[in-house]
């Protein structure tokens, strides 16, 4: 699902011309700038700032009428948005962390549920310089489904004074060129001239759409973001009797509703809205915002109704999917050895690429198309797998999803473009089943990625109960590190160290990555990871042992040395920290926090380190055991001594993904009980 919205884009291709300017390039490669007055068989008058000049065509290489988007834009002295603006503008002293306000952000959507208008109004004003590109923006849709035009857009900077987007600096284009299998999308982009602080950037535009169970109308606005806001409002219109679904996220926002003349209006709007400031581990920001969505009335039955036919068309295998489904599973009797040998075969051959449904259509293309070209986008490439498990004799179910990363899933507006990829899941003995998304090559089949953990679905093929799927989130065992290290103390206080780790889910697919790095990369990569450790630090050796190899866990093991590690005193004392890696409380360093804390996945870190003191050394001073629980979070450190080996055992559990606001401050006592407990020393004497 992606909600149209305007994003601010750089637009370096795109230079602002003037406002009602033409331009004649002459033979001499002079570009002259202005109105064009006349043009006869010989010669062109042009207006240049008052100045009136003649050129001969013959002098002329081309010429270029420009006309500027300024259809239906009141003048600013009629329109609400202006009113008193000027008058008391909104400065920079009021708003000191902001570079602009926005005075209006309105979608308004009109639909009877097989067509749809919706026009996206926004006006901005300038606070500060960083805030200058708010004058570049875009907007997209897809041919054949949708079509976007640009209405008006404008620099507003007094209320008689405003300078409109000429066609110069509006270009569209293809949205994903560099797919030209599934470059259908198509982006208007545009940039208004004169962008100066206490200025208003002002434009609209409006979509127009033909729906049916394939693409239903949907919609939805977010009612805040990272700069302040005077009024938000989504107002949606639909024929009496039609039922329209709605549901507000993070706010508690009620419609206006409103019946005139056979049409039903609801309107949705708040005012004064302030701006987010930054904070770290930010979750997704459509988990957080508050905004309203809404649908045509459905239900998810009726959805699988009409797709479940289409879908088991366009799953037809051809001889060949035929042929390599039994060449591959000949030797795989069970199902789960079926099911990776064809997953291994997906992931690896038919290329992922990155166009999302709502950018190509909800319906995958027929499976024999995509694993003949060999590419397939996030709902193609599962259902190559589909219907090749199918081939093999397996009963798949064919589920689409909302990533747990993404939009939070609505269950209560059912709608297909709520979905944004596909998994195939197959059912196995004792109500186990294995869910299995084969677009990012560098996760193995029994790994369940961070955005697929949690992530809800409707299963459009195969199981009818449950109808609606949700996938399970990874508890902490199978998202582990463990880590083992031996440290040499040297006489003279350096150390030298060598590790050895070993993961499970996420952390193995982020090594698996690193297979096709050149030796200079990997190189830099692991001499930033021991740098990480220590700022003296440096690496000494490292392997990576089956990192070619999908169907086997990778092993890493890493030597490094660091000068100077222990601190001296005289020849008789040495001080150095054990653990060697510092506790950060940055992440909570901010006193209180207004939002959630986020973490892609679940965590369990296990550490033993034996770190052997020189020989004739003694022990005078060691940190005292610890243990700490914090809000979704604990953490443990045990020490023992044996002869010069110092052992120490750690254990990081996270077993949450999201920290409300209001458990912050006891998460933040957590980490900085850490930091306190990794600031201490262990003292050694001889």
């Amino acid at each position: 699902m992606r909600i149209t919205a305007l994003a601010v884009l750089s637009l370096g291709l795109l230079a602002p011309a003037q406002a009602s300017a033409d331009i004649l390039y002459l033979n001499t490669g002079e570009e002259i700038t202005g109105d064009l007055l006349e043009i006869d068989a010989s010669s062109a008058l042009l207006d240049c700032a008052g100045i009136r000049r003649r050129y001969q065509l013959a002098d002329v290489m081309k010429i270029r009428l420009v006309s500027e988007y300024g259809k239906g834009a009141l003048p600013p002295e009629k329109d609400e948005v202006y009113d008193r603006l000027f008058e008391n503008p909104p400065t920079a002293r009021k708003y000191p962390e902001d570079g602009l306000v926005t005075l209006l952000d309105r979608t308004g959507a009109e639909t009877d549920g097989s067509f749809s208008t919706t026009t996206v109004r926004a006006a901005r004003y300038i606070l500060r310089e960083g805030a200058r590109d708010a004058g570049t923006n875009r907007f997209s849709y897809l041919p054949g489904r949708t079509d976007g035009k640009l209405l008006y857009a404008r620099t507003v900077s007094g209320p008689q004074a405003q300078a409109f987007a000429t066609d110069v600096a509006v270009q569209t284009g293809s949205e994903y060129p560099a797919y030209p299998l599934y470059d259908r999308a198509r982006s208007v982009k545009f940039a208004v001239p004169n962008v100066q602080v206490d200025t208003v950037v002002d434009y609209s535009y409006v979509l127009t759409a033909k729906h049916d169970e394939f693409y239903p109308f949907f919609t939805a606005h977010f009612f805040r973001s990272s700069q302040p806001s005077r009024l938000e409002q989504l107002a949606v219109t639909v024929p009496k009797g039609l039922k329209l679904l709605y549901r507000a996220v993070n706010a508690k926002i009620k419609p206006d509703i409103d019946t005139e003349d056979g049409k039903t209006s609801y309107l949705w709007e708040q005012k004064k809205i302030p701006s987010y400031r930054n904070q770290p581990l930010l979750p997704p920001y459509a988990q957080y915002a508050p905004a309203v969505y809404a649908a045509t009335d459905s239900s998810w039955k009726a959805i699988r109704a009409a797709f479940e036919p289409e879908l088991l068309k366009r799953a037809q295998p051809s001889d060949e999917m035929k042929k390599l489904a039994l060449q591959l599973t000949a030797k795989n009797p069970g199902a789960r050895e079926r099911a990776e040998a064809l997953y291994n075969w997906v992931n690896r051959e038919i290329q992922y690429q990155p166009v999302p449904p709502e950018d190509f259509g909800y319906l995958p293309s027929p499976a024999a198309e995509t694993f003949a070209r060999k590419a397939g986008n996030a709902l193609d490439k599962p259902f190559v797998l589909y219907a090749l498990l199918a081939a093999a004799g397996l009963k798949p179910d064919f589920v689409y999803v909302v990533p747990s990363d993404s939009y939070p899933f609505l269950e209560d507006l059912p709608s297909i473009r709520q979905f944004e990829a596909a998994q195939a899941v197959l059912p196995l003995d004792a109500g186990t089943e294995m869910i299995l998304c084969p677009i990012e090559p560098f996760v193995r089949y029994s790994e369940l990625p961070p955005w697929l953990q949690g992530a809800r679905g409707l299963r459009l093929l195969g199981r009818t109960d449950p109808l609606l799927a949700e996938n399970p989130l990874n508890p902490p065992d199978k998202e582990q590190l463990s880590q083992n290290t031996v440290v040499y103390l040297s006489q003279s206080g350096d150390v030298r160290a060598e590790t050895s780790e070993e993961a499970s889910g996420t952390q193995q697919s982020a090594w698996r990555e690193l297979k096709d790095l050149s030796r200079e990369e990997l190189d830099k990569y692991f001499r930033q990871s021991v740098r990480s450790l220590h700022a003296n630090a440096s690496l000494d050796s490292y392997s990576m042992q089956n990192l070619q190899d999908m169907s086997r866990d990778i092993k890493v093991r890493y030597s490094y040395s660091i000068d100077g590690y222990a601190a001296k005193s005289g020849g008789t004392l040495m001080a150095f920290k054990l653990p060697m890696a510092p506790f950060s409380s940055e992440e909570t360093a901010q006193d209180e926090r207004e939002l959630p804390l986020y973490w892609p996945h679940t965590e369990k870190t296990a550490q033993f380190t034996n770190f052997i003191i020189p020989d004739g050394w003694k022990i005078e001073h060691m940190p005292a055991n610890f243990k700490m629980e914090g809000p979704g979070h604990s953490y443990s450190a045990s020490y023992e001594v044996k002869g010069r080996s110092i052992r120490m055992k750690e254990e990081y559990i996270r077993s949450v993904r999201l920290l409300p606001a209001e458990r912050y401050e006891a998460y933040k006592k957590f980490r900085e009980e850490m930091a306190a407990f990794g600031a201490d020393w262990v003292v050694i004497s001889r």
